[in-house]
């Protein structure tokens, strides 16, 4: 009699097993039965008979008839599909990582402006196959380098707060302001780039405004700032970049982005207007020889570009209302009038671009102190350089008309020269000098454009109307509601005046019709064309090849997870060994 036999494995799988050795067959033939089901086979031969076919033992036993079988067939695939992501990922880590002709190259541009430090990193790489074509530009906010080949990636922009100027004979200022930027970008660039990094530091308007022997000054103590960090540095790296160079970096930077810069000249350009915190820039291609101080002629790709570039100190934004106040200021002291001043001995004037309810102190640099009769001390000095700048309170007295005219008055340039002419701004581009050429064709508006329009919740192509709506709503409002309206930052006091400025600017300023403007994007900055001009050249070809011979990356990213060099080569081990086992497994 055949003995009955409980199976081990659940009873889904195995309903019974019975094993009976026929007394009749010499051979050790055994009955199997399973379930309804019954198979034979032979004790001595490495196979069976299940449901009438003839399989191995060890695919018996591996089968999905038996569970242990299908574990171990779905964990040792799981593992084989980890081993091949990591193959994967340690090439394209391999090819992401490490720079070749066609990647990575990193530059680091500091933008050194009136109100604040701002930094840049960019990722460069060529194309490979012409010298002479210009990269391509990719956003990417993650930092991530992208798959195709050519290509500048932008990093997010990290700032510090103020201006650098505002650190005369601070040392340890200028350093609270720089080097956590240079931290910044020590952990955006990859470790075994920063040797090859070049690192620029170009001041703008803030430093262009003080005395040489000032600007030396601080330009050493940043140089001696950025030799502590791993990237490579020149002392003519660190320097006051002209308005001019700063005009025509913001053109090559929009024109790059635009895909504009082919190599081709007949292809039309944008101009580009840039309005910062103290200056404006202009930048616009003729299209023929250009002769005179604004004439800027360059090569970029295979192409000569014939440009008009000109920069006008005093009509970035906060030097813009910096004037309307010295307007009020002299109309103030023009009557001779017995001056009103606030229970803090402070200078009150009436701004009717300021809110109701607005009241709080403000610095004039360039309005004169007065006499007890009202009438202003030209010519007064300190001890040192600067005049005595007396002690003002702005209070809000808002008048829609009164402040569109005062905007005005600000952008006209012969109120601000020796001129006894007053120009008339319906007859010429008052904005500009005698010397400085007129804006022809289509112009983007980049930078301080940006964030008025984004502020007023303005469209890329509003009109001069649709701006001066908004200014008025805005301007409406009480001080309380008004801060309470938007998000605070330095200067949202001044959007009020800031909304009918910008409209006199380039309407009576430059004269442009408001079909030839759109805003370009906040994103862009002239520091990429900086990048694009200075740093592009100072990688050649051939210091591709040198990241070839870099040690491995330290991570490897497989779409959420990051596998370092050493659980690879652990999951490569515990795969070597599962299949040893599986191969010794079968032959017992």
């Amino acid at each position: 009699m055949g003995r009955l036999w409980k199976s081990k494995w659940p009873v889904s799988w195995f309903v019974s097993s019975r094993l009976s050795t026929s007394s009749a067959n010499n051979t050790g033939e055994i009955d199997l039965v399973l379930g309804t089901e019954s198979a034979s086979f032979q004790s001595k031969p490495s196979y069976v008979y299940l449901e009438g076919k003839k399989v191995f033992k060890e695919k018996a036993f591996f089968s999905t008839v038996s569970p242990f079988g299908r574990w171990i067939k779905l964990g040792t695939g799981f593992l084989f599909l980890l081993l091949f992501l990591c193959i994967v990922n340690l090439r394209s880590g391999w090819k992401r990582n490490f720079p070749t002709p066609e990647l990575s190259h990193f530059s680091v541009i500091f933008d050194c402006g009136s109100t604040g430090t701002r930094i840049h990193v960019y990722e460069w790489s060529h194309k490979g196959k012409d010298q002479g074509n210009l990269p391509m530009l990719v956003h990417s906010r993650s930092g991530e380098p992208a798959e195709n080949s050519g290509q500048l990636n932008g990093f997010p922009m990290m700032q510090t707060e103020p201006g650098l100027d505002k650190y005369l004979h601070n040392e340890s200022g200028l350093r609270a302001s720089i080097e956590p930027l240079l931290h910044w970008a020590e952990q955006v660039v990859p470790p075994y780039a920063h040797r090859r990094t070049h690192v620029f530091l170009l001041a703008t308007a803030g430093l262009r405004k003080l005395p040489v022997s000032d600007v030396k000054w601080i330009l050493d103590k940043l140089w001696t700032i950025l030799l502590t960090s791993p990237f490579r540095c020149q002392r003519s790296w660190t320097r006051v970049i002209s308005g001019v160079e700063e005009a025509y970096y913001g053109w090559v930077a929009l024109n790059y982005e635009m895909n504009k810069l082919q190599n081709t000249p007949s292809q039309a350009t944008f101009g580009a207007i840039d309005l910062g915190g103290s200056s404006l820039e202009v930048t616009f291609e003729s299209g023929k020889e250009n002769r005179g101080e604004y004439a800027v002629k360059f090569d970029i790709g295979l192409t000569e570009r014939q440009l008009y570039a000109y920069s006008i100190p005093g009509y970035g934004l906060n030097d813009a209302f910096e004037k309307s106040v010295i307007l009020l200021y002299r109309k103030f002291s023009e009557k001779n009038s017995t001056a009103l001043y606030s229970a803090n001995h402070q200078l009150q004037l009436r701004h009717p671009c300021l809110h109701a309810g607005y009241r709080h102190s403000f610095y004039c640099s360039k309005c004169y102190p007065l006499h007890d009769d009202g009438s202003p001390q030209n010519g007064k000095r300190s001890t040192g350089n600067e005049f005595i700048a007396p002690q003002i309170e702005l209070v809000g007295d808002p008048n829609w008309m009164e402040c569109q005219t005062l905007a005005k008055s600000t952008v006209n340039a012969s109120l601000w020269s020796d001129s006894a002419i007053a120009m008339n701004c319906d007859h010429y581009p008052c904005a500009l000098d005698k010397h400085q050429p007129q804006p022809r064709g289509r112009f983007f508006l980049l930078s301080g454009f940006f964030f008025i329009y984004r502020f007023f919740n303005l469209t890329s192509t509003a009109t001069y109307e649709e701006i001066l709506e908004k200014g008025q709503h805005y301007c409406l409002k009480t001080w309380q509601d008004a801060s309470r309206s938007a998000v605070r930052h330095p200067f949202i006091e001044q959007h009020c005046f800031r909304a009918p400025y910008i409209v006199a600017l380039l309407r009576d300023g430059l004269h442009l019709r408001d079909t030839q403007i759109t805003i370009g994007s906040g994103n862009l900055t002239w520091t990429l064309g900086a990048a694009l001009l200075e740093a592009a050249n100072l990688f050649p070809r051939n210091e591709a090849l040198e990241g070839r011979q870099q040690s491995m990356p330290d991570k490897l990213i497989i779409g959420y997870f990051k596998l370092d060099r050493d659980t690879c080569i652990i999951l490569m081990l515990i795969l070597l060994t599962l299949g040893l086992f599986v191969v010794m497994l079968r032959k017992v």
